[in-house]
């Protein structure tokens, strides 16, 4: 059964939080046999999550919720600055209890509303927010007024124009690129745990270079750009990605972090080449996988058609793209009472990796 749970909660636990779900965690009687159900009332979601370091943005995730109340709609300015956490994938449900329900359902982005609005359209009233990446933390002077307390500003951790980062980035002749990333890290972004660096510890510069960046996102943008131009074709670029629960992750080619194996009945459609060494692939929705993953596509053949039309149409039986790929990019797309299998999907772009790459 497909499984959503939203939560959205004040950094300065001065409101309750707000939760949406479509599962049942402790039904009442007769249900409470079966310990856990899905809940056929739920709202209707909708939502594009994306997953992919700060080196290649592509603008911010999106979260709609139909049905709520009125008194949502009029307060819906009042969720901005607010953390938000989405969860998704599928539960095990009769007599849906298929391939998909095996896959782990979990925390698809954890970030904070950017944006809030409601809207009211003939009958239909929904909550759109514009999910940014980062959990935000209060800030509030070390002594602060009555006033500051009440309503202390909130920064965007990742930075923005109007509320910059302290984004000054240092690096002397000699130090290696990973120690002068950790120190702009470090300092730019204090609320946050640097989970590791992954850059040759070579990669040093002959002279002195430095910058002033407003936000995470310029900055890698500039350092990939910078270290693409600076090592010559064929480096990949150091790319900075923030995982669950603000942990940084920076890297340029290290190896996956694990391998999962995808089976034919994973893939809606055929992979698609969409650039030279690169595919897309389109599964049943899932948060086992995240970016640097290595995920291996089935091999052999998968008699899904009558046996004289497998043998005139074979690509219909097998994965056309075979091998072990890495992921870059991840999007997770859901329209909860769409009934098609295409509306609660994962999409995974990833990069041929050659034999012998660990």
């Amino acid at each position: 059964m497909r499984f959503y749970r939203i939560e959205i909660t004040d950094p300065f636990n001065r409101a309750p939080p707000i939760i949406y779900t479509s599962w049942i965690e402790r039904p009442r009687f007769p249900l409470s046999v079966f310990g856990q159900t899905s809940d056929m009332g739920a709202l209707n979601v909708l939502f594009d999550i994306q997953a992919m370091p700060f080196s290649t943005p592509r603008g911010y995730s999106s979260v709609e919720i139909w049905g709520i109340p009125l008194s949502i709609i009029s307060g819906s300015s009042d969720l901005n600055n607010r953390n938000i956490s989405v969860y998704g994938g599928f539960k095990p449900g009769l007599p849906l209890a298929t391939q998909a329900s095996t896959y782990l359902s979990g925390p698809l982005v954890q970030g904070f509303i950017f944006q809030a609005f409601g809207n009211w359209i003939g009958t239909q009233m929904t909550l759109n927010l514009v999910v940014a990446p980062g959990i935000l933390t209060p800030v509030i002077s070390p002594q602060p007024t009555a006033v500051q307390a009440i309503s202390a500003p909130v920064a965007p951790p990742t930075g923005s124009l109007s509320t910059p980062i302290n984004g000054s980035f240092h690096m002397p002749v000699g130090m290696p690129v990973s120690t002068a990333i950790r120190n702009f890290l470090s300092t730019a972004m204090p609320t946050f745990v640097i989970e590791s660096i992954t850059i040759n510890p070579d990669f040093t510069l002959p002279y002195e270079q430095g910058g002033v960046f407003s936000t995470l996102e310029q900055f890698n943008q500039w350092i990939y750009s910078y270290s693409q131009n600076f090592v010559g074709a064929g480096y990949p670029g150091i790319s900075i990605r923030i995982q669950q629960g603000n942990r940084i992750i920076v890297n340029d080619s290290n190896p996956p972090t694990k391998t999962v194996e995808i089976s034919y009945l994973d893939l809606i459609g055929q992979p698609t080449w969409i650039e030279p060494f690169k595919i897309q692939i389109k599964c049943p929705m899932r948060s086992d996988l995240q970016v640097n993953d290595a995920i291996v596509l089935p091999r052999g053949f998968y008699s899904i058609l009558p046996v004289s039309l497998s043998r005139q149409f074979p690509e219909r039986s097998r994965s056309v793209q075979q091998g072990r790929y890495v992921i870059r990019e991840l999007r997770h797309v859901g329209n909860f009472r769409q009934g098609d299998a295409a509306s609660w999907v994962t999409v995974v772009t990833c990069e041929f990796l050659p034999p012998g790459v660990v």
